[in-house]
């Protein structure tokens, strides 16, 4: 490592500079006890914020749609949609799109989600695993389902069916 240092100041200097032996030793004793590729290593990690949201994510399902919050309508059809494969309020975490859009990406996975069912396109950089709507892909040891936005899918009867078939086979209800 000495050497790949000294090699950098040779952009800078344009004579050579030579270190005695009693001067390397002086400067080796100087800095005892301070190793600086030890200190980089245990500098701590960066602390992400962590998410708020609606549920208690007893199974470690995520779900996140469009908006703030859900009005009670669509509220009630992604509750009886998600009851149909075994997971109620208590077994998920629901998630508003503006809450995550300022938020980085590693806060969802200190979360430590094992299915993360996406409603719409967020702004958000989780969106770049997304293959296509209605297709469940496994990136990082979670599996992802992106849909359309609840509400289209609550207009549109063939949007509910897609939904339906890709969430039985996410929650092992049907194979593929």
């Amino acid at each position: 490592m000495e050497q790949s240092v000294l090699s950098h100041f040779g952009m800078y200097l344009d004579q050579e500079v030579f270190l005695l032996p009693e001067d390397k030793k002086n400067l080796l004793s100087a800095f005892e006890g301070h190793d600086p590729v030890e200190e980089s290593a245990t500098e701590e990690e960066p602390e992400y914020p962590t998410l708020s949201y609606e549920g208690n994510f007893e199974k470690g399902v995520l779900v996140v749609h469009l908006g703030d919050q859900l009005s009670q309508p669509l509220s009630s059809l992604l509750l009886k949609i998600l009851d149909a494969v075994g997971c109620s309020l208590k077994d998920i975490a629901l998630i508003g799109a503006t809450a995550l859009e300022t938020v980085p990406v590693q806060s969802i996975y200190d979360m430590d989600p094992n299915k993360i069912i996406v409603f719409g396109s967020l702004r958000h950089e989780l969106m770049s695993v997304k293959p296509g709507n209605y297709q469940i892909i496994q990136h990082g040891g979670i599996e992802y389902l992106f849909a359309d936005d609840i509400k289209e899918i609550a207009e549109d009867q063939q949007l509910k069916r897609e939904l339906w078939n890709e969430l039985q086979v996410l929650f092992n209800i049907k194979k593929k």
